[in-house]
């Protein structure tokens, strides 16, 4: 399995260890400003240290007994803070000369191929907005039956049949969660279904179902939806491994945040 990660991704992660180098160097630098006169030289015998306080030009430095060992701390934190001042500073321009001149290449082949090819080759390394945008145009080729009633709209402008359907689009959206509404699907008993909603697990790269059985007090909609979700077991369609199903009755009506966590839960993701 491929490890993907975006240009995004990628320079954001430059970004924040350029921000961990700055700030770790502005606190080396104020210890720096509280460090002891003198200099650690240190120099090793056989199979043990010795430590030199050195000064000046003097090339040698006066012999520090163990005994002495917070001097030898102090001046070793010292070196330390200076050498990792010089270490973060270097790592600093490298980044910094890395990021002006950073071109990823492999992403320029990306729009040299029609969407209807590049949807259904197997591309190598694709960033997640390009993955995402070939998902979409591969689910919007089975596209839903057409709703008259308009009287439920989601965020993302789609009509749908429910407000507990509009509730789901709209959290998917506000999570920025990719989704097809009423995407068709072929059984393997060849018929036809359209999942309230169908999305795409970035993380993972997968597609993951979405029911909502909105009427559960009624006896004949549950026994009807009980075969449904049989058939779509049987088809590869599963609670637990790439269907969600959120229920509720006339007394138990359906929350933003039940869907949200049941979301959050499938698809791992953290607040």
């Amino acid at each position: 399995m491929e490890i993907f990660m975006t240009k995004q991704n990628f320079i954001e992660e430059l970004e924040k260890r350029k921000k961990q180098l700055e700030s770790c160097i502005s606190v080396r630098q104020k210890s720096l400003k509280n460090a002891p006169p003198g200099n650690l030289k240190i120099s090793r015998k056989k199979n043990s240290y010795q430590y030199y306080d050195r000064s000046g030009y003097d090339t040698t430095g006066t012999y520090l007994r163990k005994k002495n060992l917070p001097r030898i701390l102090s001046l070793a934190q010292k070196k330390y803070d200076s050498d990792f001042i010089k270490a973060a500073e270097a790592e600093l321009s490298s980044i910094e000369d890395f990021l002006n001149s950073y071109s990823p290449q492999t992403d320029l082949l990306y729009d040299k191929y029609p969407a209807e090819l590049t949807s259904k080759l197997n591309l190598s390394c694709i960033p997640d907005e390009l993955y995402i945008k070939y998902w979409l145009y591969e689910m919007s080729l089975r596209k839903a039956e057409e709703i008259k009633d308009q009287s439920h709209i989601t965020f993302n402008g789609e009509i749908v049949r429910s407000k507990s359907e509009e509730l789901i689009a709209n959290t998917l959206f506000k999570m920025k969660i990719p989704y097809v509404y009423e995407h068709e699907v072929v059984l393997f008993n060849k018929k036809r279904i359209h999942p309230d909603f169908t999305i795409l697990d970035i993380k993972r790269r997968r597609t993951i179902y979405y029911e909502h059985l909105g009427k559960m007090h009624d006896p004949e909609y549950v026994n009807y939806n009980l075969s449904r979700l049989s058939d779509m077991a049987r088809s590869g369609i599963v609670t637990g491994k790439n269907l969600i199903i959120t229920m509720e009755t006339l007394d138990t009506p359906l929350n933003s945040r039940l869907v949200e966590e049941t979301i959050r839960n499938t698809l791992d993701l953290r607040k």
